[in-house]
C-alpha cells in the first residue's frame, strides 16, 4: 500500500504533519496554484541539491506573481529557506515514523513535493511539502516522443503545469516514459517533466532558453566540464537530425540521467502510428551517453546534504 505524507506551514505558524490518501498529482491539482519543485532524498536523508530547490522556489514565485509586491520571505532564497526545510523536515520524520514498522519502506529514498503557495489576501506565504516512497528509475526500453509545443514561462515551475499537460499525456502510450516538446521549427526543448539532450558529434546538445533549468541538468553540465565534454546550447538538437544523433537522454529528479532507447515522432494530436518517423539507440559501455549516465551517479552524493 502506498503512504503519503504532506507537512504544512506558513509564515505565520508553527509546521504540521499528516497522512494523506493522494498522491503528489492529485495534491497538486486540488491545492491552489503555486510555485512547486520536486526533489529526492541521497543516503536516505540527504536532499540532492537543496538550495537548488529553494532558489527555484524562489524564482518561480517572482515569475508567477510580477505585478504583485512579494515580501522578502517569498522571493529572495535565504529568507525562504528556512520556510522550506522546516516543512521538508517534517514531512520526512513523519513518513519515517509513519514508515518505521516496514523495512522496505523505512529504508527506502523519498521523494518530496514542495508547493509555495503566496495568499495575496493575507499576506501569508504558505509551504506545503507531500512525501512519498522514490519511484524505481525506470527500466528499459526508454522509449519518447516528440510532441507539443513549449511552455510559455519555462523558467517558472509553475503547479498548473501538471493540469496542462494531461492532454499529451493522454495521447501516449503506456510504454511511452516521457514527451519532450518542440517549437515550430523543430527545435526540441525539453520534456514536460525533464531535461533533454542529444549527443551529435561527441558532444552534448541541449536547449539553453526555453526551458527549466532542472538540477539534474546543472550537475550534468558540471560534469561534461570536469571531463571536456562539449555542450552546445544553440542551436538546440532538431527533429531534422534524429537519423544523425548517437545518442538521446533524459534527465529528473527521480530519474537521474537516463538513455533514451527510442524516439517517435507521431503526427500533432494523433497516437504514434506505422509509418510515422522514428529512431531507435544501441549502446555500449564506452560510448559518451553512457558515460554520462554513470558520471551522474557518482557525483549525486557530492551535492547533496542535510536539510
Amino acid at each position: 500500500m502506498a503512504v503519503y505524507t504532506v507537512a504544512r506551514a506558513d509564515t505565520a505558524t508553527a509546521v504540521t504533519a499528516a497522512s494523506t490518501e493522494e498522491d503528489a498529482r492529485t495534491y497538486l491539482e486540488r491545492n491552489p496554484r503555486g510555485a512547486y519543485t520536486t526533489a529526492r532524498t541521497v543516503q536516505l536523508s540527504k536532499i540532492f541539491e537543496l538550495d537548488a530547490h529553494v532558489e527555484r522556489l524562489a524564482s518561480t514565485a517572482a515569475l508567477m506573481w510580477p505585478d504583485q509586491d512579494l515580501p522578502a520571505d517569498l522571493v529572495e532564497a535565504a529568507r525562504l529557506r528556512p520556510l522550506v526545510t522546516s516543512t521538508l523536515r517534517a514531512a520526512m520524520n513523519h513518513y519515517r515514523h509513519t514508515t518505521v514498522a516496514d523495512p522496505t519502506l523505512a529504508t527506502t529514498e523519498l521523494k518530496f513535493t514542495i508547493l509555495l503557495i503566496w495568499h495575496s489576501d493575507t499576506c501569508l506565504v504558505e509551504c506545503l511539502c507531500h512525501a512519498c516512497a522514490l519511484p524505481p528509475r525506470p527500466c528499459p526500453p526508454i522509449n519518447v516522443e516528440i510532441r507539443g509545443a513549449p511552455r510559455t514561462n519555462a523558467k517558472a515551475k509553475d503547479s498548473a503545469w501538471v493540469k496542462k499537460r494531461k492532454h499529451l499525456e493522454a495521447l501516449k502510450s503506456n510504454d511511452v516514459n516521457e514527451i519532450v516538446l518542440h517549437d515550430e521549427s523543430g527545435a526540441l526543448l525539453e520534456g514536460t517533466q525533464t531535461n533533454f539532450y542529444a549527443i551529435i558529434k561527441g558532444k552534448l546538445y541541449t536547449a539553453g532558453e526555453g526551458v527549466l533549468e532542472g538540477t539534474v541538468r546543472r550537475l550534468l553540465l558540471q560534469i561534461c566540464a570536469v571531463h571536456d565534454v562539449p555542450v552546445i546550447l544553440d542551436p538546440p538538437p532538431n527533429i531534422e537530425d534524429l537519423r544523425n544523433w548517437e545518442g538521446a537522454l533524459l534527465s529528473s529528479t527521480s530519474r537521474l540521467a537516463l538513455p533514451i532507447d527510442w524516439i517517435g515522432v507521431p503526427k500533432e494530436g494523433k497516437p504514434f502510428a506505422a509509418g510515422d518517423l522514428s529512431r531507435a539507440f544501441n549502446y555500449d559501455d564506452r560510448c559518451l551517453t553512457r558515460r554520462l549516465v554513470r558520471w551522474v551517479e557518482e557525483e549525486v552524493a557530492q551535492v547533496s546534504m542535510e536539510p
